[in-house]
């Protein structure tokens, strides 16, 4: 499935309303003068979620991304789309939702 590629100037947060913390270990590929997240960069920070499980604060801390781009890469790692899955986790691991795509770049699309 196509997609927009994310960057770091992306916004995605979890269900919760936590803003993600997007980061890359790419270096060579930009748009918009911002790095392309690699599939490899699968744990990113999560900041600010208000989710409780009952009773008990329960915040989405990570998000890992379960695919990449099947046709774009870096170096030969897939880079990531606004169509791929990302998994938002608490601090055991539980999952707790998955991730939303607020804001991402307009010019580059990839399958």
């Amino acid at each position: 499935m196509s997609g927009k590629l994310i960057t770091t100037s992306s916004t995605v947060a979890c269900l919760h309303q936590g803003a993600v913390n997007l980061q890359t270990s790419n270096s060579k590929v930009f748009v918009d003068g911002s790095p392309v997240l690699l599939k490899s960069d699968i744990q990113q920070s999560i900041i600010g979620c208000l989710f409780y499980r009952g009773d008990s604060y329960s915040p989405c801390v990570k998000i890992t991304w379960k695919s990449g781009a099947t046709k774009v890469s870096v170096d030969g790692t897939d880079v990531l789309l606004d169509t791929n899955i990302g998994d938002c986790l608490n601090s055991s691991e539980l999952l707790q939702g998955t991730a939303k795509f607020q804001m991402v770049q307009k010019k580059v699309t990839g399958i």
